[in-house]
């Protein structure tokens, strides 16, 4: 008995490392696949990449640097929900007017206009400048908050839209993908480069993002019916 109780520990079954381990290269092969394979998942990538960019900008630098001095640290927390509250109350709104797929490309650009008026602050505004401005540094958040319920509801139901297959899953893994790669990349060089480098960064994301959501997108060729011959009685 003890040898086959060793034996079946040796045995991986389904739900064990080596099942998970393979499984989790699989969705990663797929994931792959679908933005090699669609041109659209690639266009939506720069959107995602834009507002992780942004989403990160607000919590590395203009919480630290700009409110804390600005407002007080104390002031971060209620500064930081205007933008998961703003987003709340635009989702209702981009649902409504975003049932189509032309509708929703079209709330993306808006999305990643958003964004961009942030990195143009950032661009056009010095540290004290915005040090100075007080608590209208929270129409920044604003912005960014638009832009968050366009990612939340808008983008989310775009990736249903354009794939309500199989691909759902690896269109929304690369969504995670490549949002979280640029909430890194954005926590990781705010620490050493410049607001004005920061804000040059978040708006060519952002332009760039909203440039792909205006391109025709490629078609896809119908297979021709068959014409149905009558059978003779």
């Amino acid at each position: 008995s003890s040898s086959s109780s060793s034996s079946s520990l040796s045995r991986p079954a389904d739900g064990s490392p080596s099942s998970s381990s393979s499984q989790w290269l699989h969705h990663l092969k797929d994931t792959a696949a679908l933005f090699y394979g669609s041109a659209y998942v690639r266009y939506l990538a720069v959107f995602q990449m834009s507002f992780g960019f942004g989403q990160t900008f607000a919590d590395s630098y203009l919480n630290s640097e700009i409110v804390v001095e600005s407002l007080g640290l104390s002031s971060v927390g209620w500064v930081s929900a205007m933008i998961p509250t703003t987003a709340a109350l635009a989702s209702p709104v981009l649902s409504a007017l975003g049932k189509t797929k032309s509708s929703k490309r079209f709330w993306l650009v808006f999305g990643s206009l958003m964004i961009c008026s942030v990195g143009v602050i950032a661009l056009i505004k010095n540290k004290q400048q915005l040090i100075s401005a007080k608590w209208w540094i929270s129409a920044i958040y604003i912005l960014l908050g638009i832009a968050r319920g366009v990612f939340e509801n808008t983008g989310k139901a775009t990736i249903v839209d354009f794939y309500p297959n199989e691909n759902a899953a690896s269109a929304f893994s690369n969504m995670l993908l490549w949002s979280g790669f640029a909430f890194g990349m954005a926590f990781l060089s705010s620490g050493f480069l410049s607001q004005r480098m920061l804000g040059s960064i978040l708006t060519a994301l952002s332009l760039a993002a909203a440039g792909t959501q205006t391109t025709t997108l490629p078609t896809v060729p119908t297979v021709p019916t068959v014409p149905t011959v009558p059978t003779v009685p």
